[in-house]
């Protein structure tokens, strides 16, 4: 099999899960051919076996298990099974922060299950190469979890400290940032067959019709919150009502605002701290 057939021809049907992207992916990891270089490869001998070993397991696994590693705001971060795979919308969370925060000269970050790391650590990589003084916590209550954002911050060579934690429990002090992709999935939802297979339930599903984890975050909230501090949130748009319910039961005083992602669904929850 010549690299042009693979890349004008995919073994791709109607209905597959699997993309020309990962396509792409599986050429630039297991035959080291970067995209850019295809043109002048187009006549290259693939190995077609190799391929279609890789090929036939995303059926079932995400590639970026299947590889060991995925990207972040162009970060390559190591991952596995014990972690979820970062997705866009978070990356879209994270620059919004970095927005708010971009003419601070000293920042404080909690992140709530951090998992790979790639929400805190993103940020110190941002804030670090401005010149800000950055101090990140992030906390996770998988210890698995929290073992892959060690390999990434010693990969980094990043600072953040990384506490196992059911959210606030072993936090001390207080911060300019809250960030959190929370699990948001209640019981009975749909949720795409490969994630249900193979990223960690524990990151994925929240009792209270998937707001547990959003109370938690916001009723004690205050006890480590700076002087006009943010709480940044990824939500899924069908828990807007539910959150509504929780921030007038818990921070009826404080302004708020729902933000749409690039796709236009409700997907961010930006809390505004003031003391």
């Amino acid at each position: 099999m010549k690299l042009k057939e693979l890349i004008f021809h995919p073994p791709l049907n109607q209905n597959d899960i699997r993309t020309k992207e990962d396509i792409i992916w599986l050429i630039e990891d297991i035959f080291s051919i970067k995209q850019e270089e295809f043109c002048f490869n187009y006549e290259k001998e693939i190995d077609e076996k190799k391929f279609f070993f890789y090929w036939d397991q995303l059926k079932n696994i995400p590639i970026q298990y299947l590889l060991g590693y995925g990207y972040f705001l162009k970060h390559k971060f190591f991952l596995n099974k014990n972690v979820l795979i970062p997705r866009y919308e978070t990356e879209e969370l994270v620059l919004k922060v970095e927005n708010i925060f971009k003419n601070y000269q000293e920042i404080s970050v909690l992140d709530i299950g951090t998992g790979s790391g790639a929400i805190i650590f993103s940020l110190e990589m941002f804030f670090k190469k401005k010149g800000v003084k950055f101090y990140g916590v992030g906390s996770d209550i998988s210890f698995l979890a929290l073992e892959v954002a060690n390999k990434n911050k010693n990969k980094f060579n990043l600072k953040s400290e990384l506490i196992l934690s059911d959210v606030y429990q072993n936090i001390k002090g207080k911060f300019n940032l809250i960030i959190a992709n929370p699990p948001y999935i209640k019981e009975g939802e749909y949720v795409d067959y490969r994630v249900k297979q193979n990223e960690p339930h524990l990151a994925l599903y929240a009792k209270n019709d998937g707001l547990e984890i959003y109370e938690k975050i916001i009723k004690d909230a205050s006890l480590y919150l700076l002087d006009n501090a943010i709480i940044a949130l990824e939500i899924a748009p069908e828990r807007e009502e539910g959150l509504k319910v929780l921030l007038k039961k818990y921070l009826a005083k404080t302004n708020y605002e729902f933000q749409k992602d690039i796709n236009g669904f409700t997907r961010f929850l930006i809390i505004y701290w003031n003391r």
